[in-house]
């Protein structure tokens, strides 16, 4: 079953072709992993998906219907989630307070019922409730990020560059419990990263993006060898 279809999608900043006629799909529980140079248009392909831009052609389908001219927060409803490269944590409020206001906001729920989802979340990841967003190492905020995309029960997750900033271990761990939950929840997922060498351990297909074209698309091992990839965005180095 495919989950998301992107039609020829192109997307202009004035002059700019930050996406040029791109399209693939999106299989019912599948990792798909994009990367690609700084300005390649990873994040830019994100933000068309979630609804923050309207690209200049082209078509999104989702679960068999177009959802081209659907605000974000409709979108957040059908399912369609997403994480920040910068978190959006709020710095005044608690872990608890951050990820309740996040179900009350995007999926209408009350502030009773929100807390109670929160707790039993903030329990199993052994969080500590009333610790203050400014108090937070990133590693908490990125995973306090996760856990606000989790409790919106996405059918699809638009991850970006959530390892930025982390040590191999602190990725290792959030790279476990985003597959964990991927696997028992049956999530798909487009994950967007600039760490290539954690990504494919966790991807199920890879897509490589450079000046807004599609480059590459495959399975991981083989996609990082080809020699375009390579060129345009691991300096010449393959990874091992």
């Amino acid at each position: 079953m495919t989950m998301l279809t992107i039609n020829n999608i192109s997307k202009r900043f004035g002059g700019i072709i930050a996406i040029n006629d791109l399209s693939f799909s999106v299989g019912a529980g599948e990792v798909l992993g994009v990367i690609g140079p700084n300005g390649s248009g990873k994040t830019t392909l994100i933000n068309i998906i979630s609804g923050v831009y309207k690209p200049n052609s082209g078509r999104i389908v989702f679960e068999g219907r177009d959802i081209q001219n659907l605000k974000t927060w409709e979108r957040t409803r059908l399912g369609i989630v997403r994480s920040f490269q910068i978190p959006s944590i709020f710095k005044e409020f608690t872990v608890s307070e951050n990820l309740a206001y996040s179900l009350c906001f995007s999926k209408g729920y009350s502030k009773t019922k929100a807390l109670e989802l929160v707790k039993k979340a903030i329990e199993e990841h052994e969080l500590s409730a009333n610790k203050k967003g400014s108090e937070l190492t990133l590693f908490e905020e990125r995973l306090v990020e996760i856990l606000r995309v989790l409790l919106l029960e996405p059918k699809l997750i638009l991850i970006d560059e959530i390892f930025s900033g982390l040590t191999a271990q602190e990725a290792d761990k959030l790279g476990e419990l985003i597959i964990k939950n991927s696997s028992s929840s049956k999530f798909s997922m487009i994950w967007v990263e600039h760490r290539v060498k954690e990504l494919i351990k966790y991807v199920n297909r890879l897509i490589v993006l450079n000046f807004g074209y599609k480059i590459a698309e495959g399975k991981p091992d083989e996609v990082i060898r080809r020699g375009e990839v390579i060129e345009a965005y691991l300096g010449g180095v393959v990874l091992s």
